[in-house]
């Protein structure tokens, strides 16, 4: 996934959260096995919860750097499959 802006190491750090790695498996699967409209409306709400609804109150969580780092990851695992 070198081509999402997220480098190895990362990945794997990220990916060893099982949460993560579930979420994105399921994304995954979702983009292989969900017919193209359904796909469509669920990547559009997912877009706009990553883009917006979550960055209405960023500043709640501008001291954890843990949490923002994670958002950053799942939001460009989001992008990459939507």
């Amino acid at each position: 996934m070198q081509h999402t802006g997220v480098n190895k190491v990362a990945l794997d750090k990220r990916l060893a959260h099982p949460a993560i790695h579930d979420f994105a498996a399921l994304l995954y699967l979702h983009m292989r096995v969900v017919p193209l409209s359904v796909r469509m409306d669920s990547c559009n709400s997912l877009k706009s919860l990553f883009h917006n609804r979550m960055l209405e109150h960023r500043e709640y969580y501008d001291k954890n750097e843990v949490l923002k780092a994670c958002y950053d990851f799942v939001r460009k695992i989001v992008d990459y499959y939507c």
